[in-house]
């Protein structure tokens, strides 16, 4: 979130405004756009509301359809607690994110190691490179900035109705994952794939969350552009 103003009752629709204004402000009629993770699901919101403007959409190990319980089974148990947390116990989630403020401030590399414990083999390489490393704590630096009202709320949207349906999305898609994922498990994207009217997916076998976005970033873009 960086400096962005805490925006209140925030949906999940608003993010395409917030892209479009930006796109405006730099002249670009149309475009692509790239979401990765659960990014993904503003990617799905942007096919659904802002088709006209968008040259074409791709999607890395992000169709992260948390709205659906019966697609949560191999989810590694970090990610479920983390997404489900704001929905079902608030006050936990608040408590939890203000600690993560506080680990990324004065313990990052136990923070890092907690996060990489979560992961499936083929991403732990890359978790444990210092560079990454270094990356992943800024992120969540950035993140939490101006406090924890915007992840709370971003995380929440993850877990509650996105108000459009993957059947409604008109937009062609272009999904990429792997299939060893436990962030975002394959099970998503294959159902993501039946539901979307037009949809092409690539799926990748012993890649990961981290792995495959590392390993196919060049291919993706050029697909892309």
């Amino acid at each position: 979130m960086g400096l962005s103003d805490f925006q209140p009752n925030r949906r999940l629709l608003d993010f395409p405004n917030d892209l479009l204004a930006l796109a405006d402000h730099l002249a670009i009629e149309r475009f692509a756009i790239l979401a990765y993770s659960l990014g993904g699901i503003h990617g799905l919101a942007c096919a659904r509301a802002i088709s006209e403007r968008l040259t074409k959409v791709g999607i890395v190990s992000g169709a992260a359809l948390f709205t659906e319980p019966e697609l949560m089974t191999n989810i590694n148990e970090g990610t479920r607690k983390f997404l489900t947390m704001p929905r079902d116990n608030p006050f936990a989630a608040r408590l939890f994110l203000g600690m993560m403020a506080g680990m990324i401030r004065f313990a990052p590399k136990l923070m890092t190691a907690s996060a990489a414990s979560n992961l499936p083999a083929p991403d732990r390489p890359i978790a444990a490179d210092s560079k990454f490393q270094a990356g992943f704590v800024y992120m969540l630096r950035e993140a939490l900035r101006n406090g924890t009202r915007g992840a709370f709320d971003e995380s929440l949207l993850a877990v509650t109705d996105y108000g459009f349906r993957l059947q409604d999305i008109q937009a062609p898609i272009q999904l990429w994952h792997g299939e060893a994922d436990q962030n975002v498990p394959v099970e998503m994207a294959r159902f993501a794939e039946s539901a979307l009217p037009k949809c092409e997916a690539g799926f990748y076998p012993n890649e990961g969350h981290l792995s495959l976005f590392k390993k196919y970033a060049a291919e993706f873009i050029r697909a892309l552009v």
